[in-house]
């Protein structure tokens, strides 16, 4: 059937151009294309589209913002303290990203009354020796604590009050999902204040004296 229908559709063409041997065999590309057409006698031709990846233009690494001398003092006050940006922002007054536009140069400067609060608290806190806790596991650091205040280290309720924060918080430290910053706040008038790994030192120690 498919023969018939192709010598057909050859005798609608001039002898030269339709193909009329091997009808019975394979039927050729030509022929095939042919076939696909709508259009009798319309060779249909069909172009295979190669897919060329153009290769991608490399990265430019993002260029460091250039700080002023307020932005770097402020850098190098927070590091001096060893507190996260949240710490440092609260203990500033400001919020995190109002610190982060001044710690990485989205700013022209620092207010005054800002740097001046940072310069204060470093004066008052001090710098911190981070290398006594350095690749500790709070856990193990609250193990010692225990051990040196000669509480268990299983009573929640007795070193929550020896180290003056919440039971929900030794819990917290326990589990490693928390952990205090080297030097936290003071606690100022009105306000609680956050105790840091050096102060809870210093708190372990007061109370063992007793």
């Amino acid at each position: 059937m498919l023969d018939e229908i192709l010598l057909r559709l050859c005798d609608n063409q001039s002898s030269k151009s339709c193909p009329t041997k091997n009808i019975s065999g394979q039927v050729t590309k030509e022929l095939e294309y042919m076939k696909k057409s709508a259009v009798p006698g319309v060779r249909i031709v069909v172009q295979e589209r190669q897919n060329i990846v153009l290769p991608m233009p490399p990265k430019r690494p993002p260029k460091a913002a250039k700080l002023s001398p307020d932005q770097e003092e402020l850098v190098n006050i927070r590091i001096q303290l060893c507190y996260s940006q949240d710490l440092f922002a609260k203990a500033l007054g400001i919020g995190v990203p109002c610190l982060a536009s001044y710690e990485y140069g989205r700013t022209s400067g620092v207010p005054e009354q800002v740097i001046k609060t940072a310069r204060e608290l470093l004066e008052e806190v001090g710098c911190a020796d981070a290398k006594e806790y350095e690749n500790i596991p709070m856990n193990e650091i609250l193990a010692k604590w225990a051990k040196q205040l000669g509480i268990a280290y299983e009573d929640d309720i007795a070193l929550s009050k020896a180290l003056t924060v919440s039971s929900a918080t030794i819990s917290r430290w326990k589990n490693n999902k928390t952990r205090p910053p080297i030097i936290g706040k003071p606690g100022r008038q009105g306000e609680s204040g956050k105790l840091g790994l050096i102060q809870l030192r210093e708190l372990v120690r007061e109370f063992r004296s007793k």
